[in-house]
């Protein structure tokens, strides 16, 4: 332990030397006697109760920058020379560590550090637990809020950072800050990444089994929508993609709301105007396709919804031709045999949006 205690020391450059190789200095039984600890499972557990997290916090609010830059250095690397059981256990005692430091000092700046471990995906739950307690903490909760605000922008953040961030926005932070949240997702969507991606389309989606937050991820992956494909719209799609295979359909979720759903009768006729045919557009239309078949009133309102969708600006034409083009493929006539209900919608649907067709409509 004094060997540690020593080579610690001499890696902080701040702490006197503590080693010990004769009988003349004090030996460890007495020094620990002295302190009230004992040894435990390799640790030192103090006697007096929060003892060990006090003298942490003095010893950290009592030393130099160039300590604490050294000593997190030091305390963030231990788990990555690890790749056992003892890695999680050590990762639980730092980070536990780390954040009562934060909550104590009120100062997030060890918080950084954490950006050590987002890359290592047995480690980053650790870093999840501790942004998520420092951002809704009564002490430094606003600070955290901003510094996850100010690395969700950031353009050098790596994708496991922001990964990262995705995860923490999507948890118990949602809940009790989901304007924050949303906020902060938004910024991330931005980054042209399949990893981030992907992240952002796991962290909506679980965001989106909070019924009451439903209608305004609606508005804001709409938000996301508009622009140049590519980057922020293809996450949008890519979200929307996963939300319609959830219980509730955003489409039929917005039946009620006439701003929310006016903005996506205009999303979906930009997807629908774009000139290749995308995953997107084939998972998204077929989606609206399946929710037909659940419900007679379900099939009124998605026939509707297209015939705004056609309606919608100019290229009504063309978007009617696209969707009738899908709806086939959704139903082939040579599957009409052992598909009458599938069937039926098709034909309903095609017959609906030709009642739509700009070119004629009032001939």
């Amino acid at each position: 332990m004094l060997d540690a205690v020593n080579s610690l020391g001499r890696a902080l450059g701040d702490l006197p030397s503590a080693r010990s190789d004769g009988l003349a200095e004090v030996g460890l039984r007495a020094l620990m006697s002295e302190a009230k600890a004992e040894v435990v499972d390799g640790g030192l557990r103090f006697e007096r109760a929060n003892y060990g997290a006090a003298v942490l916090t003095f010893l950290h609010g009592d030393r130099s920058a160039w300590f604490h830059k050294k000593l997190w250095e030091w305390a963030m690397d231990l788990p990555l020379r690890r790749n056992d059981h003892r890695q999680t256990r050590l990762a639980e005692r730092i980070v536990g560590n780390l954040v009562g430091i934060v909550l104590r000092s009120r100062d997030t700046r060890p918080l950084v550090w954490l950006n050590r471990w987002t890359g290592r995906p047995n480690l980053r739950p650790h870093v999840v637990q501790a942004l998520t307690a420092t951002a809704m903490s009564d002490e430094v909760g606003a600070d955290v809020r901003s510094l996850l605000y100010r690395w969700s922008r950031l353009e050098r953040a790596s994708d496991q950072s922001l990964c990262t961030i995705a995860e923490v926005c999507s948890g118990e932070l949602a809940r009790l800050y989901p304007r924050v949240s949303l906020t902060r997702l938004s910024h991330v969507a931005h980054r042209d990444s399949p990893v981030v991606r992907d992240a952002i389309v796991t962290a909506v989606s679980r965001l989106w089994e909070i019924p009451r937050l439903r209608p305004r991820i609606v508005e804001v992956v709409t938000n996301w929508s508009e622009g140049e494909p590519g980057g922020r719209t293809k996450t949008a799609w890519a979200v929307f993609a996963a939300l319609t295979r959830s219980e509730a359909h955003p489409v039929l979720l917005t039946w009620h709301d006439e701003s929310s759903r006016t903005g996506l009768v205009g999303a979906v006729a930009r997807l629908f105007d774009q000139t290749e045919v995308d995953d997107a557009r084939t998972e998204f239309g077929e989606s609206l396709l399946d929710a037909a078949l659940m419900s007679e009133a379900s099939r009124i309102r998605i026939v509707e919804f297209l015939g705004d969708v056609v309606r919608r600006g100019d290229g009504g034409t063309r978007r009617l031709v696209r969707l009738s083009k899908l709806t086939f493929a959704w139903q082939p006539v040579d599957r009409d045999v052992t598909s009458p209900d599938r069937r039926d919608v098709r034909d309903y649907v095609v017959e609906s949006l030709h009642q739509v067709d700009p070119l004629t409509v009032g001939a």
